[in-house]
């Protein structure tokens, strides 16, 4: 039975490392995000694909990794990010191909013309706008776990109950120690 007990508290020990894990995670995203929600460390974003205008590529619901860099080192084919606002007036993330580029007259400012695949609209984007190029790193359907994982109901599953658990069963060994200590002894 001490065996079974031993082999339990191994896993659950396992368990709630990477909960902790998980959890620093969490807190490590959640305090690294920009204004628009999107999950920034250091020059690398992760952002959520919302829209299958890059199909050949990536689809909707993909987490992309978007590396941020100078605009003098985005070239024409390149694959980038930017801040788009939608129809609700909304600033969303997009991302498309360049098909073209220039600067303004005093140097300080880059214009991207930039197409998605199988779609004849160009849309220009200012360097401004520019979140960074798509580092050819992707995780297919990644943005689901990764938005559960953000979320308040994720945390609470994959980082709490472990903890309650695990304390619940540290709770019951103490139990049966004193009751054995205490039989022991009579």
């Amino acid at each position: 039975m001490n065996k079974i007990f031993k082999i339990i508290e191994k896993i659950f020990i396992f368990i709630c490392i990477i909960s902790t894990l998980i959890g620093i995670f969490i807190l490590f995203c959640s305090t690294h995000k920009n204004e628009y929600d999107i999950v920034r460390i250091n020059k690398l974003y992760f952002i959520t694909v919302n829209d299958n205008d890059m199909k050949s590529l990536f689809k909707k619901g993909d987490l992309l990794l978007i590396e941020e860099k100078d605009n003098s080192e985005y070239h024409i084919n390149n694959i980038i990010s930017y801040y788009s606002t939608d129809s609700n007036g909304n600033v969303v993330a997009k991302t498309s191909r360049i098909i073209d580029g220039y600067t303004n007259d005093d140097n300080t400012s880059y214009i991207f013309m930039v197409k998605a695949d199988n779609n004849d609209e160009q849309v220009t984007v200012s360097s401004d706008d520019v979140i960074g190029e798509w580092s050819s790193n992707k995780i297919s359907n990644g943005s689901t776990i990764f938005n559960f994982i953000l979320s308040r109901l994720g945390f609470f599953l994959i980082v709490v109950i472990p903890f309650i658990v695990l304390f619940a069963y540290e709770f019951i060994l103490l139990i049966c120690s004193y009751k054995k200590i205490n039989y022991d002894n009579i």
